[in-house]
């Protein structure tokens, strides 16, 4: 049983680690070529051929993160007006 707790417990803190969250946030725009204020950037992501794919800034939006005022306990993230 202790092991399965220790695995717990580390799972449940990775998961309320906001760098873990900004991190997984900084890659998912990179990949989709989104910067500041959702400017277009190149993309990180390739298709299968290796070629680099197209930019989604035009039709997707995703906040942008401000690492340098983020840390554990606080994620900073741009305001970003949308609707659900």
């Amino acid at each position: 049983w202790s092991d399965i707790f220790a695995d717990a417990e580390s799972i449940l803190y990775r998961e309320i680690d906001y760098r873990d969250e900004a991190d997984n946030a900084i890659r998912f725009a990179q990949d989709f070529g989104i910067g500041l204020n959702g400017n277009e950037i190149p993309p990180k992501a390739k298709a299968l051929d290796g070629e680099p794919l197209p930019s989604a800034a035009s039709w997707l939006r995703t906040p942008y993160v401000y690492q340098d005022l983020s840390s554990e306990q606080f994620l900073v993230m741009e305001y970003v007006p949308s609707i659900k």
